[in-house]
């Protein structure tokens, strides 16, 4: 899936690539929510997302999609900001 959406080959996806990549699929997502989406998961806050971030936004919409009471996708976006925010300032020295 992740080739399949790299479409310059380039071993990271533009929130362009994402966008596009997602309609194809099936699921048309507004630009605002894309950009929520990278926001996210760029956890190395380069604007682009690599296929290890890629992978772990997909379980995680996954695991929401399979959950018994659903969440938003604004909640799940709090969630991993919230992670993320923390995991980045782990990382710094």
């Amino acid at each position: 899936m992740f080739n399949m959406m790299d479409t310059d080959d380039t071993g990271d996806l533009s929130s362009e690539e994402l966008k596009d990549g997602l309609h194809k699929l099936g699921h048309s997502v507004p630009d605002p929510e894309v950009q929520m989406l990278m926001d996210a998961a760029d956890i190395d806050g380069n604007g682009t997302l690599s296929c290890e971030e890629f992978g772990t936004m997909i379980i995680h919409l996954i695991r929401i999609a399979n959950d018994d009471h659903p969440l938003k996708l604004s909640t799940f976006l709090t969630i991993t900001e919230m992670a993320t925010s923390s995991l980045k300032s782990w990382k710094q020295p």
